[in-house]
This record gives C-alpha cells, structure tokens and sequence, in this order.
C-alpha cells in the first residue's frame, strides 16, 4: 500500500495567493484605502449622522419614515471624525464606525501589501483574530444600536 505521507517541510511553507486571489485581495485592500480618503474629504455633520449625503447619496430611510436611527446611521461621521483625530466625537457618532475604521486602517495596507508580494503578512491567526474583530463590530454595533433605541 503506497500512501502518500506529508513531510514535514511541506507543512511550514509559507502560503502563497494564486492569481485571482491576488487580483481579490488587491481590489478590497484597495476599496478599503478608497473609503479612508473619502472619509478624509468629507466633513462631518454636527449632527452625528448625515454625512453620507455630501456623497450624493439619500438620508436614513428608518429616521426619515420611523424617526429612529438604524445601526448604520453614523458610520461615515464616525469615520470623517476619525479621519480627523477626534474620537470622542467619532464614538459619539457611531462606535461600530470607530471599530470598522481601526479594521480597515490596519487592514487595507496588510491587503495590499499581501497582493503586491502574494502572500499575507504574518501568520494564518491573523486571520483569525480579524473575522473575530468584524464579528465583535457587528455584535457591539448591535448592542450601542438597542442601547440608543431604549435611551
């Protein structure tokens, strides 16, 4: 019987993108890059949220017809504020916008970086621990979301 046995030097070589993984990994590394220089040009409303329509793009349907914000209301604020250096307002505006900007700020060069060289910086856990931190996002994002609701 011929099995075929793993050497153990196979299990130590380090990853390497394929060509379409690259292309991916490279157009979100770069969409992320492109909304931090929007968010860089854009100036926040004094209101904590509304700042997405100096994009061209229409207010909050859920404040517009319920008269309450929805859990994205204020993202793109609390990433004009961020942009800026001022996270108390950041927080205010949105504190699942603060996480998602600290994400995509380490994120975007980590993306690019890995398309230009073809593989990732680092080892697989950093992987991990970036789904666990976008997990994390969307939970706090949701609890802050009830929180403003009830309050």
């Amino acid at each position: 019987m011929n099995r075929s046995v793993t050497q153990p030097a196979q299990l130590h070589q380090p990853l390497r993108y394929s060509r379409w993984e690259r292309f991916g990994i490279f157009l979100f590394g770069g969409l992320l890059s492109s909304l931090l220089v929007v968010a860089a040009w854009l100036k926040p409303d004094p209101a904590g949220l509304g700042t997405h329509t100096q994009l061209g793009l229409p207010g909050c349907s859920m404040v517009t017809f319920l008269g309450i914000r929805c859990p994205g209301c204020g993202m793109t604020t609390s990433w004009a504020h961020m942009m800026n250096g001022d996270l108390e307002e950041a927080v205010r505006a949105n504190l699942g916008g603060v996480l998602l900007f600290t994400i995509a700020t380490v994120a975007s060069p980590a993306l690019l970086w890995g398309a230009i060289h073809g593989r990732p910086i680092g080892s697989r856990w950093i992987a991990q621990i970036t789904i666990a931190s976008l997990i994390a996002t969307i939970v706090i994002s949701f609890i802050e979301w009830v929180f403003r609701i009830a309050f």
